[in-house]
C-alpha cells in the first residue's frame, strides 16, 4: 500500500509527509549505474538528494573496465573492483559517526 501510494505522486516517496529524509543524520552514499534500468542518474540524483548527508557516485561501465553494470550488477563479483571505494567510505564515515557520537 504504500509503495502504491508512493507510485501515485509527483515526487515519488519524497512526498510521503512521514518521512523525514532532512532529519537522517548519518552518511549516505549512493550509486547509479549508466546501464542501470531503474535508477537512472536522474532518478537517483532526485530520490537521494533529500539526504543532507549525501555523496553520490554515477559509474559509466566502461569507464571502470566493465561491459555493463546493471541495477544489482554492483553486488556480483565482476563489480568487485568497485567495492573497495565503497569499504573506504564506510571506514571514513564510521570514524565520523564515532565522533559525532564521542
Amino acid at each position: 500500500m504504500q509503495w502504491a501510494r508512493w507510485c501515485r505522486q509527483p515526487g515519488y516517496l519524497l512526498d510521503d509527509a512521514t518521512a523525514n529524509f532532512q532529519q537522517f543524520p548519518a552518511p549516505v552514499l549512493a550509486y547509479s549505474f549508466e546501464d542501470g534500468d531503474w535508477g537512472t542518474r536522474q532518478s537517483g540524483d532526485a530520490t537521494m538528494g533529500a539526504y543532507p548527508n549525501l555523496s553520490r557516485r554515477h559509474i559509466v561501465p566502461e569507464a571502470v573496465g566493465l561491459q555493463s553494470i546493471g541495477h544489482f550488477g554492483y553486488f556480483r563479483p565482476k563489480a568487485k573492483a568497485l567495492w573497495q571505494e565503497t569499504v573506504q567510505w564506510l571506514e571514513k564515515s564510521g570514524l565520523q559517526i564515532a565522533e559525532a557520537v564521542n
